[in-house]
């Protein structure tokens, strides 16, 4: 088949995960495209392309089989080139132009909101054929929020980037990571009264895109002095995927105490990979993600008959912190 796939947001080329840091919804897209090459498929990427450094990379076909094109490139190529399948990542928009695609799909990753995807879907459902997500918690929870049929909605999975070469071996005793979002748990952590006041025993190591939006400054800047004034957090900051499943894999846990609703969690089956074990809530998706491999706050409280603080609050993040002490000496 001849496929197109067109992701917009930040910049990659066929290389890019070995060399810096790449958002979830870029990754999965990237590793889609190499996929379906690998089964034979002819597969154009329209995306940002990575315009110096290392992963810099031109358009035309890459070694992964995929051929790669600017996103300037995009309106020309689809409304012009007959293609079997067009998959457009997050972006009801690529699909709204007169296409020659046989069949068009919008790929989501984020939430269904009434106030975002809800006006979306009301203006661009004639648009597109399916709507894939990212788990079958996303699934419904796309249906409930849009009114789209459920049966036009299909659960992929995100994808993670092969890295071989990861060292095995012992822990680094008392060393935790987080490498979300900020907004999606950092504030938890490092905030007065979070987390990590009530472990000064253990080590966070925080990592985090070398990219984010501009609208969200002074909270991520706020973040960045409470890291610098706590002695037991480190900010790393953007890292390769070989250098964060290394880092991953010498740490005791991914801690993520966290409030938002996961549609899938790329950082959860990483951690899987590396069998180190992810010490969260049961938000989203995560229980889907994870199963068996999670290690859950509100079970470990309901084994303790605690009722549960408010989230977020001084005592919730006290308990959480008291939560990771106890399953981590286990």
């Amino acid at each position: 088949m001849k496929i197109v796939i067109a992701c917009g947001s930040m910049p990659f080329g066929p290389h890019t995960p070995q060399h810096r840091s790449l958002g979830g919804s870029e990754t999965a897209a990237l590793m889609l495209g190499k996929a379906l090459a690998k089964r034979g498929h002819e597969v154009s990427m329209f995306c940002n392309l990575q315009k110096d450094g290392p992963d810099a990379f031109r358009a035309g076909k890459a070694d992964d089989g995929v051929f790669y094109h600017s996103l300037e490139s995009y309106p020309t190529y689809v409304t012009g080139i007959q293609h079997d399948l067009l998959i457009a990542v997050r972006d009801p928009r690529f699909v709204t132009m007169p296409t020659q695609s046989k069949k068009k799909v919008l790929w989501m990753h984020d939430i269904a909101t009434k106030r975002g995807m809800q006006r979306a879907f009301d203006q661009m459902a004639w648009a597109f054929d399916e709507v894939w997500a990212v788990s079958e918690w996303h699934r419904k929870q796309i249906n409930e929020a849009t009114g789209y049929p459920l049966h036009s909605i299909k659960a992929l999975r995100n994808g993670i980037v092969p890295v071989p070469d990861v060292e095995q071996g012992s822990r680094i005793a008392r060393q935790l990571i987080y490498a979300a979002r900020p907004e999606r748990g950092l504030e938890n952590l490092v905030k007065e009264g979070g987390v990590m006041e009530y472990l000064p025993e253990y080590k966070l190591k925080v990592a985090m895109y070398e990219h984010f939006p501009e609208d969200m400054r002074p909270f991520y800047e706020m973040l960045f002095k409470r890291i610098a004034a706590l002695p037991n957090v480190e900010m790393i900051g953007g890292k390769s995927q070989p250098q964060l499943r290394q880092i991953i894999a010498d740490s005791e846990a991914y801690i993520y105490p966290t409030q938002f609703e996961e549609t899938s969690c790329i950082l959860a089956r990483e951690c899987i990979e590396q069998r180190t074990p992810m010490l969260t809530t049961r938000e989203g998706a995560l229980p889907e993600t994870l199963g068996d491999c999670g290690i859950y706050f509100e079970k470990w409280i309901e084994g303790r008959c605690f009722d549960m603080p408010e989230k977020g609050t001084p005592a919730w993040c006290k308990l959480f912190a008291q939560f990771v002490r106890e399953e981590l000496s286990d």
